[in-house]
């Protein structure tokens, strides 16, 4: 069982299960995911890139958490659209959920 975030496209974030990466597809609503990892390799941000800007708002809190934890910067950070899903993977490079630490941060 893999303990993960769910940013909805209002801003309001749950924790959530996830075992594969089909789970965080059906989560975040599409099947052409991309992903990004904070630049301590801690955190894995899961979405879908947007074609359609301005029919998806920004994902202010999970855009606000990339910022945080990646080397962007407030000019060079993309902008998260619609639903995010933040997870971890484990040293095989494989879905992990996150620590209690994790959550923490």
């Amino acid at each position: 069982m893999n303990t993960v975030l769910y940013f909805s496209p209002n801003d309001v974030v749950y924790e959530t299960r996830a075992y594969t990466n089909a789970d965080i597809a059906e989560l975040v609503h599409h099947y052409g995911l991309e992903s990004l990892t904070s630049a301590d390799r801690q955190f894995d941000f899961w979405f879908t890139p947007s074609t359609r800007r301005c029919r998806r708002k920004v994902n202010r809190s999970a855009t606000e958490l990339l910022l945080a934890t990646t080397q962007f910067t407030a000019e060079t950070v993309p902008l998260l659209r619609g639903a995010v899903v933040v997870a971890t993977h484990d040293s095989a490079g494989d879905l992990d959920g996150l620590s209690w630490q994790q959550l923490d941060l």
